[in-house]
């Protein structure tokens, strides 16, 4: 700020929801106290995203709840913004209530049903790419919303029961046949020796609806021997000998060609996705090189493979996403930050309880703020806590409730949950959807919405009144579904991998070869006489680079100059003569 004359500071207080990361939302909130001195800010006034009522509902209940948490209402207010065309007829309710009951496992299949029945219905209809139309949802318009990892996972796993396609990352990379193959293959180009690589190898490659009959080969031979006759061992083998110093990746990417995996892809069918996951496999190796190789140590093919190991050990080894598929997304409410969906489902709405103040924490024992020093008067506060995950009948943890620092705490997770379902809310374009149990909908996030007067929301039924306004609700009792079997076919095209010819990337008329019959010859003017032996091809480009630079409006001088210039960088200087 003090080198520049004139600054523009641009943020959302209402957006803040990487508290868990050790961000502070508190100096933001301090500097922009400090920066305005007591002025509002330039808010701007409208919402562009969502549908008129979905804005107008959102806008006033948040505008009248965050105050409460430390933002002014005129920092919340935002209005439709001024339409384009009118909003086609059709479209239905901007909010539904999904009814959940159950443990957990039930409320994913319930989850996993309510999709099925949003898609398979025609009631639900989205807005189209032409604004004054309308269309049927699809499972590309709908994002889900859980709070941990591990939820997103088992939503995931039951709309694939279903066969509804999800884009999620997610580990288990390496479980997956093509991770196993090519880890299997990867480990026996390292060394091969590895009796289990080589084993793993042939029960995928090798009759693997005839499990006895692998086993029997196993047992029979030392090493797993028995197998080196097959065609992928063979090639496998072949490939490592012709190239036995090849790099980390370069291993890898050998080892996949030898056995033709990406033709196996194919057989096995999804390939889009199974290529996705080599491609995505392949990342991992290169990302372990480039780091490696940063930090003065040597990449090797068996670091690969250890490395590897040790991505599918801590549950890092990530699955490749395909977004351009007719998927749901399925995302932590903190990973939604910046994204939008025609719908969004919001899950685990009954939030989490503030944790105890110990451990590290940034603290501050200044009055005001300094823009030239943000960070002065802060320090790390540590509290040790030697009671683990147990938290009844600790005199500590009732000693705690009645410091000041844990009412600070308490105070800023609030804060954090209500900034977290701001976010998660605006993601929906045209419907949002509260997913949970009676009970989480009464008490949990929503619980937030709330001013002087008392709750702002309360549950549906077929209409509901939130902050003086009046709209229906499209309600939905769910229980799971029977999961669809689930079969994969090869594809119609099966690809193979490996060397193959392509077309050259240039092409030269002068040296194409082609059969055909001459008209008639004609002589367009007389032959441009050649001094010397000069490089055709260096000269033909030089003649081309003129034909292509020269302009109407130059004069000769001018066009004799940029001749010499051509011909003396292409080192044919001479071979013909400028003039002509």
């Amino acid at each position: 700020a003090d080198l520049a004359s004139h600054t523009v500071w641009v943020g959302d207080q209402k957006q803040s929801i990487f508290g868990f990361r050790g961000t502070d939302p508190a100096i933001m909130d301090a500097a922009i106290e400090a920066v305005l001195g007591g002025q509002e800010p330039e808010t701007l006034p409208h919402s562009w995203r969502s549908r008129p009522g979905l804005v107008n509902v959102t806008s006033a209940l948040f505008a009248k709840a965050f105050p409460a948490h430390g933002i002014a209402e005129e920092r919340v207010r935002l209005d439709p913004a001024p339409p384009r065309v009118n909003e086609p007829d059709g479209l239905g309710p901007f909010v539904e209530r999904w009814v959940l009951k159950g443990n957990k496992g039930v409320q994913y299949a319930s989850i996993a049903a309510g999709v099925q029945d949003m898609v398979a219905g025609d009631t639900v209809k989205v807005r189209d790419e032409d604004p004054t139309q309308h269309r049927p949802v699809r499972y590309g318009d709908i994002g889900i919303l859980c709070r941990q990892n591990f939820t997103c996972r088992a939503v995931a796993t039951e709309l694939g029961r279903l066969g509804i396609p999800a884009v999620l990352a997610r580990p288990g990379l390496l479980k997956t046949p093509e991770g196993v193959v090519a880890l299997a293959a990867l480990r026996l180009f390292v060394d091969p020796r590895d009796a289990l690589a080589r084993a793993q190898l042939a029960r995928y490659l090798d009759r693997p609806q005839d499990e006895q009959a692998w086993l029997k080969t196993v047992l029979s031979s030392p090493y797993a021997e028995g197998f080196d006759s097959l065609t992928a061992i063979k090639n496998l083998t072949e490939s490592r000998e012709a190239h036995n110093t090849a790099g980390a990746t370069a291993a890898l990417d050998h080892a996949i060609d030898a056995i033709d995996l990406r033709g196996l892809c194919h057989q096995w069918g999804d390939a889009p996705h199974r290529l996705a996951n080599l491609d995505r496999l392949r990342a991992h190796a290169a990302s372990h090189a480039s780091l490696t190789a940063a930090s003065g140590k040597g990449v090797t093919a068996t670091g690969l493979v250890h490395h590897l190991e040790q991505l599918a050990k801590d549950d890092n080894d990530e699955q490749a996403t395909l977004a351009s598929l007719d998927a749901v997304t399925i995302t932590t409410w903190h990973r939604a930050k910046g994204l939008e969906w025609p719908i969004t489902i919001l899950y685990e709405l009954e939030g989490r309880s503030p944790d105890l103040a110990v451990g590290a924490h940034a603290a501050s024992d200044q009055v005001g703020f300094d823009l030239a020093a943000p960070l002065a008067g802060r320090w790390i506060r540590y509290w040790p806590y030697p009671y683990g995950g147990i938290a009844s009948g600790v005199p500590l943890v009732e000693r705690l409730a009645a410091v000041p620092e844990q009412e600070a705490s308490v105070d800023r997770h609030w804060r954090q949950e209500m900034r977290l379902l701001y976010v998660g809310w605006t993601r929906a374009r045209d419907r949002v959807v509260f997913a949970g149990t009676a009970a989480g909908y009464k008490k949990g996030t929503l619980s937030l919405l709330a001013d002087d007067s008392g709750p702002l929301v309360n549950e549906p039924t077929d209409t509901a009144t939130w902050a003086g306004h009046t709209f229906p609700v499209l309600q939905r009792t769910l229980a799971p579904l029977a999961p669809v079997p689930r079969t994969h076919a090869p594809d119609d095209i099966v690809v193979s991998s490996g060397p193959a010819d392509h077309p050259s990337a240039i092409a030269y008329p002068s040296e194409s070869e082609r059969t055909g019959t001459i008209g008639a010859r004609t002589q367009l003017g007389d032959r441009i006489p050649i001094t010397g032996d000069p490089d055709m091809s260096h000269l033909g480009e030089a003649i081309h680079g003129f034909f292509v630079a020269e302009q109407p409006s130059m004069d000769m001088p001018r066009k004799e100059e940029l001749v010499r210039g051509l011909l003396q960088r292409w080192d044919v200087e001479g071979a013909v003569d400028p003039e002509k």
